[in-house]
């Protein structure tokens, strides 16, 4: 048989050696701001989103923040009347994230749940249509709760009820906690016996209900504290930061419930931004390694702090670095027109914008 053209120049080069090792990645780094209830109050949200360097002066983005993750724990809008210049705020900020490389997910509180239970109820609340039409959407667009790595974020506290539900889900579908949202909490909008199940009901609990407003959080946690612990554990929750209990000294409260939730981090997040100013909770989180939790609030607004927070946020240098996408490079202008809603060329899809559903 006749030799292939070139077979024995090929047969002479040496034996390259393969490396069969893994490479080693780098590790994930995941970096989280997060909003408590805010009420309608956007003004101390930017004042906020610019003391930890996410905006400048000239309300433009940094790109030096991208990859960060913006989480809003619910009651961005208040219940009695809904502002559509704050809708507005929140879809503008949405698609200004998305040109940075960073994700806004917003999460429903009780106020949100109620806004909407009564636009379907005919009350108009002295809206628009077009306005009506507006928080609908955003509402609608809205996520239970959302899940970073081993950080749960709601509105509320984690009850018995929603986490044995939510084990039983992951067992039964082998899908992530955040599929919920999708699978379970966006076709509850249809159907309002199911969203009342979510909605916080006070006083007496019901049976059907996920959720409720936990009138005695010690003394909740102290009969159900271990259980909780273990269902967090089981889902592979380590910290939990929600709100809509109002801290009144406008710090938070970290570590709260700690002596009845072995194991967990739990952290009110709640400094009632509409009455005190600015606050948010920082969190840079490095997979299989250490939690770098910061907070912003009325008490440690410095000069000083603001440098220490604005580094926790920073995104990672050197090879580890999150490239800018096309997009982001795009973003010149300055960002103050997301308060006034100016279309950025980004389609305002909830996939693109990443406002999660809850």
């Amino acid at each position: 048989m006749a030799e292939a053209p070139g077979s024995r120049e090929i047969l002479s080069r040496p034996a390259q050696v393969i490396s069969l090792e893994p490479r080693p990645r780098p590790a994930i780094e995941r970096r989280v701001l997060v909003i408590g209830d805010c009420e309608n109050d956007s003004v101390s949200v930017e004042a906020s989103l610019r003391f930890v360097g996410l905006l400048d002066k000239q309300r433009r983005f940094s790109t030096k923040t991208c990859g960060i993750q913006i989480v809003q724990t619910g009651d961005f809008l208040f219940k009695n009347s809904p502002s559509p210049a704050v809708v507005g705020f929140w879809e503008g900020l949405g698609r200004a994230a998305a040109l940075a490389d960073c994700c806004l997910h917003l999460v429903a509180g009780n106020h949100e749940l109620e806004i909407w239970r009564r636009l379907q109820a005919g009350d108009r609340m002295g809206l628009s249509r077009q306005a009506e039409r507006g928080v609908q959407a955003l509402i609608r667009r809205t996520s239970l709760f959302h899940v970073v790595g081993s950080m749960l974020f709601m509105h509320g506290y984690p009850t018995l009820a929603l986490l044995r539900h939510l084990r039983d889900y992951r067992r039964d579908t082998g899908r992530g906690l955040n599929d919920y949202n999708q699978d379970h909490f966006h076709p509850a909008f249809g159907n309002a016996r199911q969203l009342a199940r979510y909605a916080y009901p006070r006083g007496g609990l019901c049976r059907t209900s996920l959720l409720h407003d936990v009138a005695d959080p010690e003394r909740y946690y102290r009969r159900h504290g271990r259980e909780v612990a273990d269902l967090l554990g089981a889902l592979g929750i380590e910290l939990v930061v929600h709100g809509h209990r109002p801290e009144r000294s406008g710090v938070q409260a970290d570590y709260e419930l700690g002596r009845w939730l072995p194991g967990i981090r739990m952290i009110n997040n709640d400094v009632q931004l509409r009455l005190q100013g600015p606050g948010a909770t920082l969190i840079r989180q490095v997979e299989h390694g250490p939690t770098d939790v910061r907070f912003v609030n009325r008490g440690n607004a410095t000069l000083a702090h603001r440098t220490d927070v604005r580094r926790l946020l920073r995104a990672p240098a050197g090879p580890a670095e999150i490239p800018l996408s096309p997009r982001s490079r795009r973003l010149e202008g300055p960002v103050a027109s997301f308060v006034r809603g100016r279309d950025f060329g980004v389609p305002t899809l909830a996939a693109e914008i990443h406002v999660a559903t809850r």
